[in-house]
């Protein structure tokens, strides 16, 4: 019976996700044209970790079935491939080989592997997160064919850090992220700033167990976090924010999803998610492949509008006042108008400050 309920949510996630995030494109975007159908454009998505994770996989699985339906594009997906590993070269340029036109890599440190595949398939676009280099391997040329997206979590994470020290007993709010990277740390430090925008002497704690997917490290992690006072974590990653959120509820405190709304894993102990509209992001990068404008995307972290905020799950309402609520509701209308800017600080201060 429970296997047989947990197999209902992860059907109801999937199609929540993918019909919202499309919505809240089309609602935040200037009117354009329909897109031409191109029957032979062949895309593939290769994922680090499962396609149903309840996360990053999960959401960027979903708005490519989702923006099929749009762009009538074929396919195919390649998952639970790992991380910086030669698996993921080897992956890059076989589906290149088979002439995809577009490879999107849904992975954040595979600045190795996605340099070195575009360097071999100079015809093949590469897609990747948060690239910081782009210029080839062998020649110091910069590539033609590379784009990064920016999946600049920040905004929610701002809007995260003002709902913690809202919900914070202890005084202690808690970040666990897969790895150390510049995005990661960015992310921990609007995290914190949003928080002390609140409560100037809020202490934060952080822990990278240097995986994205192992849901064990990420509980032990969480734990960790937990036992230095914690009582709020916001986490970034697949499995190992499942262990995180699980560890959380064991200990009676609160978590704050990532990627996806998850707070219908546990609606008691996930009070809201860090969400990011991966729909609007590969319509970005479809529209300019459609309009023969992939030049203006390349060689670039690309930062997509409207696809970073703070969802609240069912349990914020009845946690904070009537006023806390309305501030933090104005908080994140106006990350999402734009009138408020979370910093952006890719150098985390030491743990426990």
């Amino acid at each position: 019976m429970k296997s047989s309920i947990l197999a209902i949510i992860v059907i109801v996630i999937i199609v929540i996700a993918g019909i919202g995030g499309y919505a809240y494109y089309l609602s935040t975007s200037p009117s354009k044209p329909a897109p031409t159908p191109s029957k032979t454009l062949k895309i593939a998505l290769i994922l680090p970790s499962e396609a149903n994770d309840f996360g990053w996989n999960q959401d960027i699985a979903t708005a490519f079935a989702q923006d099929s339906q749009i762009y009538g594009y074929n396919f195919s997906i390649d998952q639970n491939v790992g991380e910086a590993t030669t698996a993921d070269t080897a992956a890059l340029e076989y589906y290149a080989g088979q002439g995809y036109q577009i490879v999107w890599a849904a992975a954040d440190g595979w600045q190795v592997p996605v340099l070195t595949a575009a360097a071999a398939y100079p015809n093949t676009y590469f897609v990747c997160a948060d690239l910081t280099n782009f210029t080839n391997p062998n020649t110091g040329a910069l590539e033609t064919n590379v784009l990064a997206i920016d999946y600049n979590l920040t905004y929610g994470a701002y809007a995260a850090g003002v709902l913690a020290a809202y919900l914070s007993k202890t005084g202690t709010i808690g970040y666990q992220a897969g790895f150390s990277f510049p995005s990661t740390e960015e992310i921990g430090y609007a995290f914190m700033a949003g928080a002390r925008s609140v409560n100037s002497s809020i202490k934060f704690v952080y822990d990278f167990p240097g995986t994205w997917s192992d849901v064990s490290a990420g509980s032990v992690g969480a734990q960790s976090l937990i036992s230095a006072g914690a009582d709020v974590l916001l986490f970034r990653g697949d499995g190992q924010t499942l262990g995180g959120e699980q560890a959380a509820a064991s200990a009676g405190v609160y978590a704050i999803g990532d990627m996806l709304d998850q707070s219908p894993l546990n609606p008691d102990h996930i009070v809201a998610s860090n969400t990011y509209n991966d729909t609007a992001a590969l319509t970005f990068v479809l529209n300019h492949f459609v309009n023969g404008q992939m030049s203006q995307i390349v060689d670039r972290d690309n930062n997509v509008p409207h696809t970073s905020t703070l969802t609240l799950g069912p349990a914020a309402s009845t946690l904070l006042t009537a006023q806390q609520l309305q501030s933090l509701n104005q908080v994140i209308e106006g990350l999402n108008n734009g009138t408020i800017v979370p910093p952006f600080v890719s150098t985390l201060p030491p743990s426990g400050s």
